[in-house]
């Protein structure tokens, strides 16, 4: 699966500038000295006081698109992705606001999460959104059966104590 599959490449394109954006503006929190020293040298700028490094767009889409093939095949470093989803809300794409989770779009964030290359690993922590009537001591257990639904892994519980 891809993620053209569940977005427009208008969606696409909204979230490829956004993570420049990111990138740009707001950086990388790197509390590694080393490991921030080694992304300067590839192109980063640092703000030592803050520990954060920051990409310029053209720079990200350089190591994006014109990295040869090559090094990937020859054992270079890899990137792998987590996602998980918690107690929270979500930016809607159609309105731009945050919304609550339900059911559905659960499982579509989920799909679209899976649908991403390089994905290693989908966890779900409480529930992003109230069951009502579901007494408190139960929500450990209806997250543990939503991860499973989802095909996730359950990663513990949060209770959620006010909307």
């Amino acid at each position: 699966m891809r993620v053209t599959q569940f977005l427009s490449a208008s969606q696409v394109e909204t979230i490829h500038r956004n993570a420049l954006r990111v990138l740009a503006e707001t950086g990388v929190l790197v509390e590694h000295e080393q490991l921030l020293r080694r992304l300067e040298t590839a192109g980063g700028s640092v703000d030592s006081a803050a520990g954060r490094i920051r990409f310029a767009p053209a720079a990200v889409e350089r190591r994006l698109f014109d990295r040869p093939r090559a090094e990937a095949a020859a054992g270079r470093p890899s990137v792998r992705l987590y996602s998980g989803v918690y107690q929270s809300r979500y930016l809607a794409p159609e309105t731009g606001d945050l919304t609550a989770f339900d059911e559905t779009t659960l499982a579509f964030y989920f799909a679209l999460a899976r649908s991403l290359p390089r994905m290693s690993w989908l966890g779900l922590l409480g529930l992003p959104f109230a069951v009502h009537g579901l007494p408190a001591e139960c929500a450990p257990l209806l997250e543990k059966l939503f991860a499973w639904k989802n095909g996730v892994e359950p990663c513990g519980s949060v209770l959620m104590t006010a909307f």
